[in-house]
């Protein structure tokens, strides 16, 4: 069994400066399933993929879906839909190594509680809102730069108590075929940290960010999970 530690966890490391590069679904498909998400499938992208997951860097987390103890399958909102990745992630990575959760930025994966079966469009309004006052101390009063395809998304509420917030803009589909470009822009800035939401290719520009030494995380889908269990209307972000 792998050992994944849970989101308050992996929130409590990268507030101490870790970075993270997260799996989730779409970047397990494509790594070893060989099928799209997001975008189109790219076999270079699913080899660094493949390679970053077996990555052994310090400071650097690295995150997997968090379904394999006992407990977390009880926290989980789909555990059928979950199932068919335990097999497959315990048979490709490394049981004697610590992962983090992939769900630091997706709680709402995790929101069941007392064994209340609850539905995915339940599953936002039930995360714990003390759980995003906890993340969101990560980027208090620091200088942040979010990637992604929508410029209002640097405005999103979640961000509000940076100091300063940046934005490099991403193409909405397929920006692995930019990502040289896109990497060269994000190491043009001197942030204190970046905020990655561009799919799988977040996960590769999280890890290549570290190794030159800046700090990042791949926040995934995180601001419209928030908004989604406020009731709030997400046209203006994404």
């Amino acid at each position: 069994m792998l050992t994944v530690h849970n989101e308050y966890e992996t929130a409590r490391k990268v507030a101490e400066g870790c970075g993270l590069a997260r799996f989730g679904d779409g970047e397990c498909n494509i790594a070893w399933l060989q099928r799209p998400a997001f975008d189109n499938y790219d076999a270079l992208l699913a080899e660094r993929l493949r390679s970053i997951a077996h990555s052994d860097h310090d400071g650097l987390l690295i995150g997997m879906p968090d379904i394999f103890s006992t407990a977390a399958k009880q926290r989980l909102c789909e555990p059928d839909f979950w199932r068919r990745f335990e097999s497959l992630l315990c048979g490709k990575l490394d049981a004697s190594r610590d992962y983090y959760s992939t769900f630091f930025s997706r709680p709402d994966v995790c929101a069941r509680r007392d064994g209340v079966p609850i539905t995915k469009s339940e599953s936002a309004a039930r995360v714990d809102p003390n759980y995003w006052k906890f993340a969101t101390k990560i980027w208090d009063c620091r200088r942040i730069c979010v990637v992604n395809f929508h410029p209002n998304l640097c405005r999103h509420p979640l961000f509000e108590n940076a100091l300063n917030v940046e934005f490099i803009e991403t193409p909405r589909r397929n920006a692995w075929r930019r990502y040289d470009k896109i990497l060269h822009r994000c190491t043009a800035l001197r942030p204190e940290l970046y905020i990655l939401s561009i799919g799988p290719v977040g996960t590769v520009l999280a890890h290549d960010l570290h190794l030159e030494g800046r700090w990042a995380i791949d926040f995934g889908q995180a601001c419209r999970i928030w908004s989604e269990g406020r009731g709030d209307d997400m046209e203006d972000y994404y």
